[in-house]
């Protein structure tokens, strides 16, 4: 997670991980799962779900906008991975 010194990178922090409380979750999700395969990062589906949930537990919103806009979305998203996960795994 990050840690934002000021306002601005506050701001910052919410846009570039803006997508993690919208519908665009699962689709870019997908192209960061591809990427992080292709690297390395990860060797599997459980991997990746492993790292996303210990993720978006850690993840903080800093702005009001997106405390306001994107939270509840993102928690709707942490428990379909959790349910996705425990049936999967």
């Amino acid at each position: 997670p990050h840690s934002p010194k000021n306002k601005e990178e506050q701001i910052i922090c919410d846009a570039d991980l803006d997508y993690l409380g919208t519908d665009s979750y699962t689709e870019i999700s997908e192209l960061l799962f591809a990427e992080w395969k292709c690297y390395g990062f990860v060797n599997s589906g459980r991997d990746w779900l492993e790292k996303q949930i210990g993720f978006l537990k850690l993840h903080k919103y800093y702005s009001e906008f997106s405390e306001r806009e994107r939270v509840a979305k993102k928690k709707e998203t942490l428990k379909q991975l959790e349910a996705q996960y425990s049936t999967r795994f």
